[in-house]
């Protein structure tokens, strides 16, 4: 096995890419909540966990370094993530919301705007009426 050293370059390297992480597909916490030093929840969504953004990390690092490179293991990747951003977090499965629910939800939360935020409110009631009309077809079948 060989080990592989994490220094300052590398913890900042691993930083920048889970913050471009967040910026791209993080959700802000719905309730504001702040973690144990003040920084805001962001949530990835239900569908990612730790092995699939490892693996976008591991992909990015070799397309930077090229695949010779040795990579620090996922483990040691999860620990350093626990340690500089506690506040990026994963979306709890508990919600029966689907991912475009939950971001028309935080959405129409953010809005500041009035006008776009009863425009939005409208358009997350129509895809829950879609849904619930789809659901409805589902059980319907699964009766017979």
């Amino acid at each position: 096995m060989i080990l592989v050293e994490v220094n300052y370059d590398m913890t900042c390297e691993i930083y920048n890419f889970l913050k471009n992480y967040s910026d791209i597909y993080g959700l802000p916490s719905s309730e504001r909540k702040l973690n144990k030093i003040t920084m805001p929840i962001v949530f990835l969504p239900t569908n990612f966990s730790y092995a699939s953004v490892y693996y976008d990390y591991t992909q990015a690092y070799k397309k930077q370094y090229g695949e010779k490179k040795c990579i620090l293991s996922e483990r040691t990747f999860r620990r350093t993530w626990k340690s500089l951003m506690p506040s990026l977090q994963f979306m709890s499965s508990k919600s029966n919301l689907c991912n475009t629910c939950e971001a028309m939800k935080l959405e129409i939360q953010y809005i500041i705007e009035h006008e776009k935020k009863i425009s939005v409110t409208e358009n997350y009631l129509a895809h829950l009426s879609r849904a619930k009309e789809e659901l409805l077809a589902v059980l319907a079948v699964l009766a017979f």
